[in-house]
């Protein structure tokens, strides 16, 4: 549960520019981020029959591709190293959001991680099993809020396995319950922002109208193009 309004982190889905300083490794430079992500990726998208298809090319040239689902799901598809097992493949990642209210939300996920060999998969098993033994203390909301209110630096944190959790929390709450967008100035990096916001307005509007709605569907192309370039 995350005290803010869901679309706060909707938006923090189609922003992957803010890997590069809300997920910050401590003590390196801007760019070099948790998960093994490097530089800044100048962003693209275009509405696809499922949501946003989004596009991320990072200096080294590699293009990655990630997915929103209208309303409310995020797919990601990862080669980032799972616990120093060298065997890894990829991880899927698939999220979604349901507002509480509107000033809280639940954030829920789920992993298929994917390995070369029966028994990495065994040892990545077993490493779950010991790291999730003993859970985190403070919980990760809990540990967020303690950062906002400066009684410790979010950097502390490192080590934690729910340490892009916390993150997420500070920036996501750190907006307010419900962001003040008055004042905001969107630039390039915020083209899929942009470009959610027209689609919600969109369906908002028709809705208020009582025309169709669209209907987005997960189609063949989305399926086979999702993470190349990863």
């Amino acid at each position: 549960m995350r005290p803010c309004n869901f679309f706060n982190n909707i938006e923090n889905g189609l922003d992957p520019v803010h890997t590069a300083f809300v997920h910050k490794e401590p003590g390196a430079d801007y760019g070099e981020s948790v998960g093994a992500l490097r530089g800044i990726p100048q962003m693209t998208g275009e509405v696809s029959d499922w949501g946003i298809t989004m596009y991320g090319q990072r200096p080294s040239g590699k293009v990655r591709i990630n997915q929103f689902g209208m309303p409310n799901l995020l797919h990601i598809q990862s080669v980032t190293q799972v616990l120093a097992i060298p065997e890894l493949e990829y991880t899927d990642a698939l999220t979604w959001r349901v507002p509480i209210d509107d000033e809280t939300h639940r954030s829920f996920g789920v992993n298929l991680t994917r390995f070369t060999t029966p028994e990495a998969a065994d040892r990545y098993r077993e490493l779950r099993r010991s790291t999730q033994a003993i859970p985190p203390s403070p919980e990760p909301v809990e540990a967020g809020l303690a950062a906002l209110r400066g009684e410790i630096h979010v950097d502390e944190y490192d080590g934690r396995p729910d340490i892009v959790n916390i993150q997420d929390i500070v920036a996501q709450v750190g907006q307010g319950a419900i962001a003040d967008r008055e004042t905001e100035h969107l630039g390039r990096s915020d083209v899929l922002v942009i470009l959610l916001r027209q689609i919600w307005s969109d369906e908002l509007r028709a809705l208020s109208d009582g025309k169709p709605l669209h209907q987005w569907t997960r189609s063949s192309r989305i399926r086979a193009e999702h993470g190349a370039g990863v």
